[in-house]
């Protein structure tokens, strides 16, 4: 009797022990397929489609300085990147001793047939000799000692001698008129030597440091006129069809974290960088900074269209035309139609509002296990 009732309770140990081993090893199976999962709502919400280009901030009009004539070695440097220069005012000097020498030459040559042409002419007591003989013959001639063919042709001599004087007074002249044409160009020559701005603004760029050769038509530096600037969107090519002037648009500048600037587009540029497959987009802001200066970057938002209330997800929640949905604490696949694509998609079928995603779409999770939904 002992022994039955020993061999009882042993059996009932033995089969706690089984339930037990059952029940945990299920809980354990349940606590490894119900993971916690983050997951995301279908909602309804105002959804306006953007176009995100990056931005770039550039002068409207620049203007290089550089010469035509007379290179040289850069001498002076009065401004640098970044400096206010005034419309006439220096920014680079060349050397110029050549130029002055010229001058100096061209001077002493102009004074000289200055000083001739003041000094009477050479000729001027050949002439006067022609005519002292030309009054003797005509009182010889009243005389009767001198025949008219004689008078005749002293008269001649005397016209010669005054033409051989006014060709050379016009060749004075001419040299005179010459040798000032070159003095007022070696003049402007050295003028050219010190290369001014032709507006006011800020000086952008100096191509030549002190001591380096200026050839002509090489580009001294570059001035850009304060606040007239361009903000130009860099837009992909395959987007071209999307983007149209008057468009709105908001512009991010990283040099003014937190602020917005809105806009529109002004012109569509139809070519753009081939290498990038980009196109030129320039917006204008309603305001701009007061100390805007080109270089700046940023982000642009173009909107594309405003939809109104749709349904909403995450981009990340989607893989191709596919989700992952939680239904009853499982998760299965469905095929969804999107809209618009950006940060947040815009659903048009293939989901509710209310229902719950996956936040991430993993390729390599195993459909149809238990989750547990983690907001």
């Amino acid at each position: 009797m002992t022994n039955n009732k020993k061999s009882r309770i042993w059996r009932k140990l033995i089969a706690f022990l089984a339930i037990s081993m059952v029940i945990g090893a299920g809980v354990f199976a349940f606590r490894e397929t119900a993971e916690a999962e983050r997951v995301v709502k279908v909602r309804s919400m105002p959804f306006t489609h953007y176009l995100y280009a990056t931005v770039e901030v550039r002068p409207q009009h620049v203007y290089e300085i550089g010469i035509f004539r007379d290179a040289g070695q850069v001498v002076k440097v009065y401004k640098e990147i970044g400096d206010w220069v005034e419309k006439n005012e220096a920014v680079l000097e060349l050397a110029s001793d050549s130029i002055l020498i010229d001058k100096e030459i061209g001077d002493l040559q102009l004074g000289v047939y200055q000083a001739r042409y003041e000094m009477p002419s050479i000729y001027e007591s050949d002439l006067q000799k022609l005519v002292e003989d030309y009054e003797l013959l005509k009182v010889r001639a009243e005389e009767g000692y001198t025949s008219s063919e004689e008078l005749r042709l002293s008269k001649i001599e005397i016209e010669k001698m005054e033409n051989k004087i006014a060709e050379e007074r016009f060749s004075l002249e001419n040299w005179i008129r010459a040798w000032e044409v070159r003095a007022n160009g070696d003049a402007g020559r050295v003028a050219s030597a010190v290369l001014k701005s032709s507006v006011s603004g800020t000086v952008l760029a100096v191509n030549k440091k002190l001591g380096e050769y200026l050839d002509i038509g090489d580009t001294a530096f570059e001035v850009y006129e304060n606040g007239v600037i361009e903000v130009i969107a860099k837009v992909a090519e395959e987007d071209y069809d999307t983007v149209f002037e008057g468009q709105s648009a908001v512009v991010e500048l990283n040099a003014y974290p937190g602020k917005e600037f809105v806009g529109k587009v002004v012109k569509v540029y139809p070519t753009g960088d081939e290498i990038n497959q980009q196109i030129d987009v320039e917006i204008r802001l309603e305001q701009l900074p007061d100390d805007i200066i080109p270089g700046l970057t940023g982000i642009a938002r173009l909107v594309v269209e405003d939809m109104g209330p749709v349904l909403t997800i995450p981009s990340t929640a989607v893989f191709r035309d596919e989700v992952m949905v939680v239904r009853n604490g499982r998760v299965e696949l469905r095929k969804v139609g999107i809209r618009h694509k950006g940060l947040i998609y815009a659903v048009i079928e293939g989901l509710k509002e209310g229902d719950v995603l996956l936040r991430e779409f993993d390729t390599d999770f195993r459909l149809n296990r238990r989750i547990r939904e983690k907001w």
